[in-house]
C-alpha cells in the first residue's frame, strides 16, 4: 500500500490522499545450486537450490550414472593337468565402485598327454627290448611298452665265416614301431657239429594260454636232427614227459603252457639235447600277467619280449607266440614220452585197444554169468 501527502488540502481536509496499489509477487531467484548428496554408481544424487531472496530450498534428483564393468577378470584358478581337470572364476567389476557385478565358474577339461617321441631300448644280450615315451607337458608322466621279441637265424655261419641272428621285436602298443637288432653267430670250425637256434619266440605271459616254440637245426646233415633228439632241459632240469611236443622241420620244440604256468616268473634257459651233443642255450622270460591300469597313472602296456645273442629270448604279446609257423601237417611230431626213443604211439590206436579190452572182458563175465 502506498501514501501520499499534499500542503494544499484541496485534495482533502487533511491534505492526505490514501490508494492501495497491488504488486505482484517477484518469485525466486535460486542460486545455482549445491550437491547435497553425491550420486552413485547404484543411487541417485540431490541437487539443493537456494532462493537468494527468501532462503527457500528446494531440491533436484540426479539420475545415478550406473557401473562401468571391467574386462573379466580370472580368480581361483585351477590349471589342468594331463589327467586332472581345472578351473577358475571369470569375474567382472565396477570401475567406480568396485562392486562385483557377476562372478561364472568356468570348467577346463584335463588337457590330455602330450607325447614325445618314442625312445626304445635293447638289453646288451638282444634279450628285451623296451619302448618309451615322456609326456613333453613337464609332468612325470612316462608311457613304457615291454617288447614281444623273436629271433631267426638270417645268416648261416662257416666253418670260417661268422653267421648272424636277426631279433624282431614287435609292440601291442600303437604308437611303438616294430624294431630290429643283430648279433653275430660265430663260425662252427672245421669239425665241429653244433645245433644252433633258428628261430624262437623269448616271452611268455602267465594266463595266456600259447605255447613257447623253438626251433634248432645241425650244423652238418640237418635232415639228422629230428632223428637224433633225445630231449629238453630247462634251467639244466629235464623237463617231464607230456611237458612239451618236438615236431620234426629241422627240430621244433613247444613248451606246454601247462608246464610254462608252473614257472617262476623271470629269466629261465632251455637247451635241446641230442644223441652227439647238445643245442645253444636259448633264454627265455615267464612275466606276470599284465595288471589293469588305474585312475590316472600312466601304467606299462601289455606285452613284451627277449632274446639274447646266444639265441636266448622271450615273448609276451599274447602268451608266446613263435616266431616260426607250425610245420605243415606231412612233418612227423613226438610227445616228451617218446622224444627219447622215436617210437610214437598215436591216440587213436591206444583208444581202440581200450574199447577192444572193454569189449571182451563184458563178453566173458557174460559168459561166466550163464
Amino acid at each position: 500500500m502506498y501514501t501520499a501527502t499534499f500542503a494544499d488540502k484541496t485534495f482533502g481536509d487533511d491534505g492526505v490522499v490514501t490508494d492501495t496499489v497491488q504488486v505482484e509477487p517477484l518469485g525466486h531467484n535460486w542460486d545455482v545450486g549445491v550437491i547435497t548428496k553425491k550420486r552413485t554408481c547404484a543411487e541417485d544424487g540431490v541437487r539443493t537450490y537456494t532462493c537468494k531472496r527468501c532462503g527457500t530450498t528446494r531440491t533436484e534428483t540426479l539420475p545415478t550414472f550406473g557401473h562401468s564393468p571391467t574386462e573379466p577378470i580370472i580368480e581361483n584358478e585351477v590349471l589342468a593337468t594331463c589327467v586332472e581337470a581345472g578351473s577358475f572364476d571369470e569375474v567382472v567389476y565396477c570401475m567406480s565402485c568396485e562392486k562385483e557385478l557377476s562372478r561364472e565358474h568356468v570348467a577346463v577339461e584335463p588337457l590330455g598327454h602330450d607325447w614325445g617321441e618314442a625312445v626304445y631300448e635293447w638289453s646288451d644280450d638282444l634279450s628285451t627290448c623296451t619302448a618309451a615315451r615322456t609326456c613333453n607337458r613337464g609332468e612325470p608322466h612316462v608311457q613304457v611298452a615291454p617288447g614281444s621279441v623273436a629271433f631267426e637265424m638270417t645268416k648261416e655261419p662257416t666253418a670260417t665265416e661268422p653267421g648272424e641272428r636277426t631279433y624282431t621285436a614287435t609292440f601291442e602298443a600303437d604308437w611303438a614301431q616294430t624294431q630290429t637288432a643283430t648279433s653275430e653267430i660265430p663260425p662252427t670250425g672245421d669239425e665241429a657239429i653244433i645245433y644252433q637256434a633258428t628261430k624262437g619266440s623269448v616271452t611268455w605271459t602267465k594266463g595266456s594260454g600259447g605255447k613257447l616254440s623253438f626251433t634248432y637245426e645241425r650244423s652238418q646233415q640237418n635232415d639228422l636232427t629230428f632223428s637224433l633228439f633225445t630231449g629238453v632241459l630247462v634251467d639244466g632240469q629235464e623237463v617231464p614227459q607230456g611237458s612239451y611236443d618236438a615236431y620234426s622241420g629241422s627240430v621244433v620244440i613247444e613248451l606246454s603252457p601247462d608246464y610254462l604256468e608252473t614257472l617262476a616268473a623271470g629269466a629261465h634257459t632251455l637247451q635241446p639235447t641230442f644223441q652227439d651233443g647238445v643245442g645253444d642255450e636259448v633264454t627265455f622270460t615267464i612275466a606276470e600277467a599284465a595288471k589293469p591300469d588305474e585312475g590316472g597313472s600312466v601304467k606299462p602296456d601289455e606285452g613284451g619280449s627277449k632274446a639274447d645273442g646266444n639265441g636266448n629270448g622271450n615273448s609276451g604279446s599274447s602268451g608266446g607266440t613263435a616266431a616260426s609257423t607250425k610245420p605243415a601237417s606231412s612233418t612227423s611230431k613226438v610227445s616228451a614220452a617218446s622224444a627219447k626213443t622215436g617210437d610214437a604211439l598215436p591216440i587213436a590206436a591206444v583208444c581202440t585197444l581200450i574199447v577192444l579190452g572193454l569189449v571182451v572182458a563184458i563178453v566173458a563175465f557174460r559168459k561166466s554169468r550163464k
